[in-house]
């Protein structure tokens, strides 16, 4: 049985276990469970689509000093806005694709869930870590929130960006994908439900064969078991 190029697919992250901090208002926010794995579709020797289910985003509220603010929990999503701008959570999913191609990733968003009106935290983890987070901080939260990089348009873009690297014989791309979004002149936040990402290159490919672990056009089983040990989540076991 020949298995399609995209039938090794990886969550980059897994959310960390949050936990309020007394006497800093925080609400509870739990890590919220991974949604589904992703899954490809509509192969074609020149690419593959990927539907990306994105689960159900939680905001966390708190309030520090008497300043309200507010911390976006996304299933498998980190943190990696610089320090002092709104931290929007991303995700990154690792995406199989042949070698020797040039691969290219387009994103079309799923259906709109409202999140509300927020005021992100300026740095990770301000509102369900609060005190300790607050004395490790090099940085004043009250400038971060002043400043116009805080309040500069943060990009639309659904993928941030698209990275190719290696696993064993296995190439992979790493894309990290934004199904939250902010507007900062309203204060308005929203995710999306799924994310199709359509994956393509610029060269005809044979699908894989599990039979082969080479690396060619004919990879295949070794190929792909390495690939599976990058999902965090079948790491880290029950």
């Amino acid at each position: 049985m020949r298995r399609p190029l995209a039938c090794v697919l990886a969550l980059a992250a897994i959310a960390a276990a949050f936990a309020p901090s007394a006497g800093f208002g925080a609400e509870a926010a739990a890590a919220p469970p991974l949604p589904p794995a992703p899954t490809a579709s509509a192969e074609t020797p020149y690419g593959y689509r990927v539907r990306v289910p994105i689960g159900e985003a939680h905001v966390a509220h708190g309030e520090i000093d008497g300043v309200p603010l507010d911390e976006i929990v996304l299933p498998g999503g980190v943190d990696l806005a610089p320090a002092g701008a709104p931290q929007i959570p991303t995700r990154t999913v690792y995406l199989r694709v042949p070698w020797g191609v040039e691969p290219r990733v387009r994103a079309t968003a799923g259906a709109i869930r409202p999140l509300g009106t927020i005021r992100p935290t300026p740095f990770p983890k301000l509102v369900t870590e609060g005190s300790e987070r607050v004395r490790g901080l090099h940085r004043d939260w009250r400038q971060a929130l002043a400043s116009p990089a805080y309040a500069t348009a943060i990009s639309g873009d659904l993928v941030r960006r698209a990275t190719p690297m290696a696993a064993g014989p296995t190439r992979l791309l790493a894309v990290e994908i934004a199904p939250v979004q902010w507007e900062p002149s309203t204060g308005n936040a929203w995710q999306f439900e799924e994310l199709l990402l359509d994956v393509s290159w610029d060269l005809a490919v044979e699908p894989l064969a599990p039979s082969t672990g080479e690396r060619g056009t004919g990879r295949g089983a070794a190929a792909a078991t390495r690939a599976a040990a990058l999902d965090p989540a079948a790491a880290a076991g029950p």
